[in-house]
């Protein structure tokens, strides 16, 4: 009971005016008591409800052989969306901080149907790559490996992808529409791209990702090797969620269309033969590909997991649990979750959770 307790009260500190029997809330709290809670970390006392938004991401740090839960970066935005802010976190609270308004790859986003931005951190070091793209300007040319470590004031750009420069993906000038980083029990990163050539054609690929960037050697097209026609996704789309299921060779797009959320799978069978199909038992937006083939939603606070045909596996309140990533732990996958505790509105800590991803369809209840 104390533990139930603790993890309810964690989550009610992040609602000042909260009733005191919230249905939302204390059913998250029941998911987290069949979590393995990581770590605790902060609070960072530069934190303030007024300046930044009211709900922070953390991402653990990802090493080589894992992650190390006991430090990584925490990512917000201002309450407009208009600036970004990561930092890094250490074991004793606050690391570096940093802020910026663009940078190649690293463009706030003002489209309130996607996230602002999505950080992953990088195998290994003090690094994290931010992959979002500002609707203001969606030349979406570029992806960004940044730096934000102890006692720095500014983010350092590591490493900069300029998508143009790739060659080979059709009719230049080409732009991504979707990026997304698998999972991967080796001590590099799998790095999938969905590209749009001038002609309107699409073109996937991949590439391995390190602390230092994209290796350029790595480059390589998503078996069958384009182009795509995807006459699914409305001429002029600048974003899409964008995944790729090596095991199953299925490629996924979760996109908002009309103030709707669609989901569109497609994938060659053993003949050669192109399919694609709208997954209508997904209504709301993916964020996630996991390796068991599943899909995972986030949306309004509600985990939702479907199968690889749309069909709901499992729904469970998260509350403000947010989803970190993905990642191999001595050779099993698990998700990681952080749960941020604002105390006051200048305070904030963050605790990190994690499942197997195989026992993930176990939250619902």
């Amino acid at each position: 009971m104390k533990k139930l307790f603790a993890a309810a009260a964690g989550i009610a500190l992040l609602v000042s005016c909260a009733p005191p029997f919230d249905l939302a809330y204390s059913s998250a709290a029941v998911i987290l008591s069949k979590m393995t809670k990581e770590s605790q970390l902060g609070p960072l006392n530069n934190y303030s409800t007024g300046s930044y938004s009211s709900t922070p991401a953390f991402y653990p740090e990802k090493t080589a052989s894992g992650v190390d839960a006991s430090r990584g970066f925490y990512y917000m935005t201002d309450p407009g969306n208009s600036q970004e802010f990561l930092g890094f976190v250490q074991p004793d609270g606050l690391g570096g901080y940093s802020s910026f308004v663009s940078a190649p790859g690293s463009l706030y986003h003002q489209d309130p149907n996607y996230p602002a931005a999505v950080a992953v951190p990088v195998k290994a070091g003090d690094f994290t790559s931010l992959t979002s793209f500002d609707s203001t300007n969606p030349s979406n040319t570029a992806l960004a490996v940044v730096q934000a470590v102890v006692a720095t004031t500014s983010d350092t750009l590591i490493y900069g992808l300029s998508f143009s420069a790739l060659g080979g993906y059709g009719t230049a000038p080409v732009a991504a529409i979707g990026v997304s980083v698998s999972p991967s029990a080796a001590a590099t990163d799998t790095l999938y791209f969905l590209i749009r050539d001038s002609g309107g054609k699409f073109w996937e690929g991949l590439a391995t990702m390190s602390s230092t960037g994209v290796i350029a050697t790595s480059f390589a097209y998503v078996v069958p090797s384009p182009p795509e026609t995807l006459d699914f996704l409305a001429a002029g789309a600048v974003r899409v969620l964008y995944y790729h299921d090596p095991t199953s060779g299925a490629s996924y797009a979760s996109f908002n269309a009309g103030g709707s959320w669609q989901c569109w799978k497609w994938w060659v069978d053993a003949l050669g033969v192109f399919h694609e199909t709208q997954l209508t038992g997904v209504v709301s937006r993916i964020d996630a590909l996991l390796t068991t083939g599943e899909l995972f939603s986030t949306q309004g606070g509600i985990g939702r997991v479907y199968d690889s045909n749309g069909n709901v596996a499992a729904s469970f309140p998260m509350g403000n649990l947010q989803l970190a990533y993905e990642e191999y732990v001595s050779g099993t996958p698990r998700v990681f979750f952080s749960l941020p505790i604002v105390t006051g509105d200048k305070h904030v800590s963050f605790a990190v959770y994690s499942i197997a991803t195989s026992q993930i369809d176990s939250l619902k209840y």
